[in-house]
Protein backbone atom coordinates (compact mmCIF):
# COMPACT_ATOMS: atom_id res chain seq x y z
CA UNK A 1 0.00 0.00 0.00
CA UNK A 2 1.58 3.34 -1.12
CA UNK A 3 0.65 6.90 0.31
CA UNK A 4 -2.79 8.14 -1.74
CA UNK A 5 -3.25 4.68 -3.52
CA UNK A 6 -7.17 2.92 -3.42
CA UNK A 7 -6.15 0.95 -0.28
CA UNK A 8 -4.70 4.05 1.50
CA UNK A 9 -8.00 5.73 0.87
CA UNK A 10 -10.27 3.07 2.20
CA UNK A 11 -8.32 2.76 5.33
CA UNK A 12 -8.53 6.63 5.62
CA UNK A 13 -12.63 6.25 4.99
CA UNK A 14 -12.62 3.55 7.47
CA UNK A 15 -10.97 5.43 10.17
CA UNK A 16 -13.82 8.02 10.04
CA UNK A 17 -16.36 5.76 10.66
CA UNK A 18 -18.19 5.55 14.06
CA UNK A 19 -16.27 3.05 16.11
CA UNK A 20 -18.63 0.01 16.93
CA UNK A 21 -21.58 0.81 14.37
CA UNK A 22 -19.63 -1.15 11.66
CA UNK A 23 -17.31 -4.28 11.18
CA UNK A 24 -13.31 -3.60 11.47
CA UNK A 25 -12.74 -6.44 8.75
CA UNK A 26 -14.59 -5.36 5.59
CA UNK A 27 -14.58 -8.32 4.31
CA UNK A 28 -17.66 -9.40 6.11
CA UNK A 29 -19.33 -6.17 5.42
CA UNK A 30 -19.48 -6.61 1.25
CA UNK A 31 -22.15 -3.63 0.88
CA UNK A 32 -19.84 -1.74 3.04
CA UNK A 33 -16.44 -2.79 1.43
CA UNK A 34 -18.33 -1.92 -2.17
CA UNK A 35 -19.31 1.94 -1.55
CA UNK A 36 -15.96 2.37 0.36
CA UNK A 37 -13.46 1.53 -2.45
CA UNK A 38 -16.09 3.27 -4.47
CA UNK A 39 -15.15 6.91 -3.20
CA UNK A 40 -11.64 5.51 -2.38
CA UNK A 41 -11.17 4.97 -6.42
CA UNK A 42 -12.30 8.23 -7.20
CA UNK A 43 -10.26 10.06 -4.00
CA UNK A 44 -7.24 7.96 -5.39
CA UNK A 45 -7.57 9.32 -8.54
CA UNK A 46 -8.08 13.01 -7.91
CA UNK A 47 -4.77 12.34 -5.45
CA UNK A 48 -2.60 11.06 -8.60
CA UNK A 49 -3.81 13.90 -10.48
CA UNK A 50 -3.21 16.61 -7.77
CA UNK A 51 0.43 14.58 -7.26
CA UNK A 52 1.14 14.85 -11.79
CA UNK A 53 -0.03 18.78 -11.02
CA UNK A 54 2.98 19.24 -9.06
CA UNK A 55 5.34 17.93 -10.35
CA UNK A 56 4.06 19.81 -13.27
CA UNK A 57 4.65 22.83 -11.76
CA UNK A 58 8.20 22.39 -10.87
CA UNK A 59 11.23 22.41 -13.55
CA UNK A 60 12.95 19.76 -11.54
CA UNK A 61 10.43 17.22 -12.04
CA UNK A 62 8.09 18.36 -15.09
CA UNK A 63 8.12 16.15 -17.77
CA UNK A 64 7.17 15.78 -21.67
CA UNK A 65 4.96 18.86 -22.88
CA UNK A 66 4.89 20.09 -19.19
CA UNK A 67 8.57 20.72 -19.45
CA UNK A 68 8.64 22.16 -22.81
CA UNK A 69 5.64 24.38 -21.51
CA UNK A 70 7.87 25.72 -18.66
CA UNK A 71 10.74 26.52 -20.89
CA UNK A 72 8.23 28.25 -23.13
CA UNK A 73 7.00 30.62 -20.00
CA UNK A 74 10.33 31.24 -19.33
CA UNK A 75 12.29 31.69 -22.32
CA UNK A 76 9.78 31.95 -25.10
CA UNK A 77 11.10 30.32 -28.51
CA UNK A 78 14.87 30.69 -27.73
CA UNK A 79 15.15 27.26 -26.41
CA UNK A 80 13.54 25.09 -28.14
CA UNK A 81 13.65 20.63 -27.46
CA UNK A 82 15.63 19.42 -30.03
CA UNK A 83 14.97 16.05 -32.40
CA UNK A 84 14.10 13.11 -30.06
CA UNK A 85 16.37 15.04 -27.14
CA UNK A 86 15.66 13.51 -23.75
CA UNK A 87 14.17 15.44 -21.00
CA UNK A 88 16.99 15.51 -18.78
CA UNK A 89 19.08 16.63 -21.91
CA UNK A 90 16.59 19.28 -22.47
CA UNK A 91 15.77 20.23 -18.80
CA UNK A 92 19.83 20.83 -18.12
CA UNK A 93 19.73 23.47 -21.04
CA UNK A 94 16.54 25.18 -19.55
CA UNK A 95 17.94 25.60 -16.57
CA UNK A 96 21.49 26.88 -17.89
CA UNK A 97 19.64 28.95 -19.91
CA UNK A 98 17.42 30.57 -17.17
CA UNK A 99 20.27 31.27 -15.12
CA UNK A 100 23.21 31.36 -17.62
CA UNK A 101 26.94 32.26 -16.79
CA UNK A 102 28.04 35.10 -19.11
CA UNK A 103 30.86 37.76 -19.57
CA UNK A 104 33.33 35.81 -18.35
CA UNK A 105 36.25 33.42 -20.77
CA UNK A 106 35.17 30.60 -18.49
CA UNK A 107 31.55 31.04 -19.38
CA UNK A 108 32.10 31.67 -23.06
CA UNK A 109 34.34 27.86 -22.82
CA UNK A 110 31.62 26.17 -20.50
CA UNK A 111 28.73 26.99 -22.16
CA UNK A 112 30.09 26.47 -25.92
CA UNK A 113 31.51 23.23 -24.83
CA UNK A 114 27.80 22.35 -23.42
CA UNK A 115 26.74 23.35 -26.88
CA UNK A 116 28.98 21.45 -29.15
CA UNK A 117 30.78 18.64 -26.88
CA UNK A 118 34.34 19.61 -27.80
CA UNK A 119 35.88 22.82 -26.00
CA UNK A 120 36.33 26.14 -27.80
CA UNK A 121 40.17 27.54 -28.35
CA UNK A 122 39.83 31.19 -27.28
CA UNK A 123 42.84 33.90 -27.49
CA UNK A 124 43.35 37.32 -26.47
CA UNK A 125 45.78 39.37 -27.83
CA UNK A 126 45.84 40.96 -24.50
CA UNK A 127 45.95 38.30 -22.50
CA UNK A 128 49.83 37.35 -21.71
CA UNK A 129 48.52 33.47 -21.33
CA UNK A 130 47.45 33.08 -24.37
CA UNK A 131 50.24 35.08 -25.80
CA UNK A 132 53.24 33.94 -24.04
CA UNK A 133 56.67 35.52 -23.41
CA UNK A 134 60.30 34.95 -24.10
CA UNK A 135 60.63 35.44 -20.25
CA UNK A 136 58.59 34.51 -17.95
CA UNK A 137 57.80 33.17 -14.26
CA UNK A 138 57.93 30.28 -13.19
CA UNK A 139 56.90 28.08 -10.13
CA UNK A 140 58.90 25.45 -8.67
CA UNK A 141 58.14 23.39 -5.42
CA UNK A 142 60.04 23.31 -2.38
CA UNK A 143 61.24 19.74 -1.24
CA UNK A 144 60.22 19.21 2.39
CA UNK A 145 62.32 16.66 3.67
CA UNK A 146 63.69 14.88 7.41
CA UNK A 147 66.33 17.38 6.62
CA UNK A 148 64.08 20.15 7.46
CA UNK A 149 62.76 19.20 10.46
CA UNK A 150 63.93 19.96 14.40
CA UNK A 151 63.02 16.84 16.38
CA UNK A 152 61.27 15.67 17.70
CA UNK A 153 58.60 16.65 14.74
CA UNK A 154 58.36 13.88 11.83
CA UNK A 155 57.42 13.16 8.52
CA UNK A 156 53.73 11.25 7.91
CA UNK A 157 51.83 10.72 4.69
CA UNK A 158 51.78 12.86 2.36
CA UNK A 159 48.78 14.22 0.53
CA UNK A 160 47.88 16.68 -2.01
CA UNK A 161 47.25 20.27 -1.96
CA UNK A 162 44.55 21.81 -4.04
CA UNK A 163 47.19 22.51 -6.45
CA UNK A 164 47.66 18.80 -7.24
CA UNK A 165 51.00 19.19 -5.46
CA UNK A 166 52.10 17.34 -2.76
CA UNK A 167 51.77 17.97 0.95
CA UNK A 168 54.33 16.72 3.66
CA UNK A 169 52.51 15.46 6.66
CA UNK A 170 54.54 16.92 9.69
CA UNK A 171 53.60 15.02 12.83
CA UNK A 172 54.03 17.12 16.39
CA UNK A 173 56.46 15.01 18.68
CA UNK A 174 56.57 17.03 21.71
CA UNK A 175 57.64 20.31 22.58
CA UNK A 176 60.83 21.97 20.74
CA UNK A 177 59.99 20.85 17.69
CA UNK A 178 59.56 22.96 14.43
CA UNK A 179 60.39 23.05 10.47
CA UNK A 180 63.39 25.21 8.80
CA UNK A 181 63.12 26.26 5.08
CA UNK A 182 66.17 27.82 3.76
CA UNK A 183 64.64 30.03 0.96
CA UNK A 184 67.80 31.04 -0.86
CA UNK A 185 68.49 27.34 -1.65
CA UNK A 186 64.83 27.47 -3.44
CA UNK A 187 66.36 30.46 -5.49
CA UNK A 188 62.76 32.53 -5.56
CA UNK A 189 62.84 36.14 -6.70
CA UNK A 190 59.10 36.63 -6.98
CA UNK A 191 58.36 34.80 -3.14
CA UNK A 192 56.79 31.69 -2.21
CA UNK A 193 53.42 30.56 -1.65
CA UNK A 194 52.71 27.79 1.74
CA UNK A 195 49.78 25.92 1.58
CA UNK A 196 48.37 24.81 4.93
CA UNK A 197 45.81 22.41 6.56
CA UNK A 198 44.97 21.67 10.30
CA UNK A 199 43.13 18.66 10.52
CA UNK A 200 40.67 18.95 13.47
CA UNK A 201 39.96 16.16 16.01
CA UNK A 202 41.78 14.74 18.96
CA UNK A 203 44.80 15.33 19.65
CA UNK A 204 45.50 18.25 17.19
CA UNK A 205 47.66 21.26 16.53
CA UNK A 206 45.73 24.37 17.63
CA UNK A 207 47.92 26.65 15.50
CA UNK A 208 50.89 27.13 12.57
CA UNK A 209 52.82 29.52 13.52
CA UNK A 210 55.13 30.81 10.45
CA UNK A 211 57.98 33.18 11.03
CA UNK A 212 60.32 34.60 7.75
CA UNK A 213 63.60 35.54 9.95
CA UNK A 214 62.63 36.72 13.09
CA UNK A 215 58.93 38.44 11.97
CA UNK A 216 55.64 36.76 12.25
CA UNK A 217 54.09 36.50 8.77
CA UNK A 218 50.88 34.43 9.85
CA UNK A 219 49.16 32.78 12.46
CA UNK A 220 47.14 29.60 10.68
CA UNK A 221 44.24 28.74 13.26
CA UNK A 222 40.98 27.34 10.49
CA UNK A 223 40.26 23.85 10.66
CA UNK A 224 39.91 21.27 8.07
CA UNK A 225 40.69 24.06 5.23
CA UNK A 226 43.54 24.41 3.25
CA UNK A 227 44.74 27.96 4.01
CA UNK A 228 47.19 30.24 1.79
CA UNK A 229 50.26 31.84 3.49
CA UNK A 230 52.31 34.48 1.10
CA UNK A 231 55.60 35.44 2.06
CA UNK A 232 56.28 38.79 1.20
CA UNK A 233 59.81 39.25 1.48
CA UNK A 234 61.64 38.96 -1.89
CA UNK A 235 63.76 35.89 -1.04
CA UNK A 236 66.62 36.89 -3.24
CA UNK A 237 69.41 37.61 -0.56
CA UNK A 238 68.45 34.62 1.53
CA UNK A 239 66.37 33.60 4.67
CA UNK A 240 65.11 31.27 6.54
CA UNK A 241 61.19 30.36 6.76
CA UNK A 242 60.46 29.12 10.10
CA UNK A 243 57.44 27.13 11.36
CA UNK A 244 55.95 26.44 14.83
CA UNK A 245 53.49 24.02 15.98
CA UNK A 246 50.99 25.77 18.78
CA UNK A 247 51.48 25.64 21.79
CA UNK A 248 48.23 23.47 22.54
CA UNK A 249 49.34 21.06 20.12
CA UNK A 250 49.57 17.30 21.25
CA UNK A 251 51.76 14.39 20.94
CA UNK A 252 50.81 13.12 17.52
CA UNK A 253 49.06 15.83 16.04
CA UNK A 254 49.80 16.78 12.73
CA UNK A 255 49.07 19.18 9.61
CA UNK A 256 49.88 19.20 6.01
CA UNK A 257 52.28 21.54 4.23
CA UNK A 258 53.54 22.71 0.46
CA UNK A 259 55.94 25.46 -0.40
CA UNK A 260 56.24 26.62 -3.78
CA UNK A 261 58.67 29.16 -5.29
CA UNK A 262 58.56 31.27 -7.54
CA UNK A 263 61.27 32.53 -10.07
CA UNK A 264 62.00 34.37 -13.10
CA UNK A 265 63.20 31.71 -16.19
CA UNK A 266 65.38 33.13 -18.73
CA UNK A 267 65.16 30.10 -21.08
CA UNK A 268 62.37 30.99 -23.61
CA UNK A 269 59.60 31.47 -21.35
CA UNK A 270 56.28 30.09 -22.73
CA UNK A 271 56.38 31.26 -25.87
CA UNK A 272 57.98 30.01 -29.60
CA UNK A 273 58.02 29.51 -33.00
CA UNK A 274 55.95 26.26 -33.81
CA UNK A 275 55.72 25.79 -30.08
CA UNK A 276 53.09 27.48 -28.48
CA UNK A 277 51.50 30.84 -27.66
CA UNK A 278 50.94 34.05 -30.67
CA UNK A 279 51.45 37.50 -31.51
CA UNK A 280 49.38 39.54 -29.03
CA UNK A 281 48.64 43.28 -29.43
CA UNK A 282 47.30 45.98 -27.02
CA UNK A 283 45.62 47.70 -30.46
CA UNK A 284 43.04 45.24 -29.71
CA UNK A 285 41.77 45.71 -26.45
CA UNK A 286 38.81 43.69 -24.88
CA UNK A 287 38.45 41.34 -28.24
CA UNK A 288 38.82 37.71 -28.46
CA UNK A 289 39.43 35.16 -31.07
CA UNK A 290 37.47 31.82 -30.75
CA UNK A 291 36.94 28.88 -32.76
CA UNK A 292 34.18 26.47 -32.34
CA UNK A 293 34.31 23.23 -33.82
CA UNK A 294 30.67 22.21 -35.11
CA UNK A 295 29.27 18.85 -33.09
CA UNK A 296 30.20 15.36 -35.45
CA UNK A 297 26.87 14.43 -36.62
CA UNK A 298 25.67 10.88 -36.22
CA UNK A 299 24.07 10.62 -39.58
CA UNK A 300 21.19 8.77 -40.18
CA UNK A 301 21.47 4.96 -38.14
CA UNK A 302 21.31 1.86 -40.26
CA UNK A 303 22.09 3.57 -43.49
CA UNK A 304 25.25 2.96 -45.66
CA UNK A 305 26.58 6.03 -48.13
CA UNK A 306 27.43 5.89 -51.65
CA UNK A 307 31.17 5.06 -50.86
CA UNK A 308 30.09 2.97 -47.49
CA UNK A 309 32.05 2.16 -44.30
CA UNK A 310 33.85 -0.92 -43.70
CA UNK A 311 34.15 -0.31 -40.01
CA UNK A 312 30.52 0.11 -40.05
CA UNK A 313 28.23 -2.98 -38.44
CA UNK A 314 25.86 -2.16 -41.29
CA UNK A 315 27.97 -1.93 -43.85
CA UNK A 316 26.77 -3.23 -47.25
CA UNK A 317 27.56 -2.14 -50.40
CA UNK A 318 25.07 0.09 -52.09
CA UNK A 319 23.20 -0.58 -55.65
CA UNK A 320 20.28 -0.47 -57.13
CA UNK A 321 18.51 -3.37 -55.33
CA UNK A 322 21.18 -3.75 -52.77
CA UNK A 323 22.20 -2.67 -49.92
CA UNK A 324 20.63 -0.19 -47.24
CA UNK A 325 20.97 3.00 -49.18
CA UNK A 326 18.01 5.84 -48.97
CA UNK A 327 17.43 9.36 -49.89
CA UNK A 328 17.42 11.03 -46.67
CA UNK A 329 16.90 14.84 -45.63
CA UNK A 330 18.73 16.99 -43.26
CA UNK A 331 16.04 16.18 -40.21
CA UNK A 332 17.26 12.41 -40.35
CA UNK A 333 20.65 13.33 -40.42
CA UNK A 334 21.17 16.45 -38.34
CA UNK A 335 21.63 16.75 -34.54
CA UNK A 336 20.01 20.12 -33.91
CA UNK A 337 23.14 22.20 -33.24
CA UNK A 338 23.23 25.24 -36.09
CA UNK A 339 25.91 27.68 -36.97
CA UNK A 340 23.48 30.39 -35.89
CA UNK A 341 22.71 28.57 -32.09
CA UNK A 342 26.73 29.09 -31.69
CA UNK A 343 26.64 32.89 -33.07
CA UNK A 344 23.48 33.37 -30.38
CA UNK A 345 25.43 31.74 -27.55
CA UNK A 346 28.50 33.82 -28.06
CA UNK A 347 26.38 36.63 -28.52
CA UNK A 348 24.75 36.26 -25.14
CA UNK A 349 27.94 35.52 -23.18
CA UNK A 350 29.40 38.63 -25.09
CA UNK A 351 30.78 41.50 -22.10
CA UNK A 352 29.28 45.14 -23.30
CA UNK A 353 31.69 46.68 -25.11
CA UNK A 354 33.96 43.51 -26.10
CA UNK A 355 34.09 42.11 -29.41
CA UNK A 356 34.23 38.14 -29.93
CA UNK A 357 35.60 37.58 -33.53
CA UNK A 358 34.16 33.64 -34.17
CA UNK A 359 34.97 31.28 -36.77
CA UNK A 360 33.29 27.93 -37.13
CA UNK A 361 35.07 24.93 -38.45
CA UNK A 362 34.25 21.02 -38.79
Amino acid sequence: MATGDQADMVGRLQRLLPQGWFPSDLTTAPVLNAVLNGFAGALAQSYSLITFALSAVLNTTAQNIWLDIKAQDYLGSSVQRRTQESDHSFRGRMTAAIFPPGATRAALIGRLTALTGSAPMVFEPTQPMDTGAYTSETTSQIAITAANLIAPWSLGTPTIDPNGREAAQIIDGGFGGSLALDLSESGAVFGVVLQVFIPSGTPEVGNVLIYFGASQIANVTVFDEWVTVSVPTPTASGGVLYIYGGTSASVGAFFYLSAVAFYASNKGGSAGYNTSGAYGSLALPFQAFVTVQRPVSQGAPLLAGYSGNKLSPVYAPLGYGAGLGSYVDLAQAFDGVTDNDIYQTVAEIEPAGSIIWTRITS
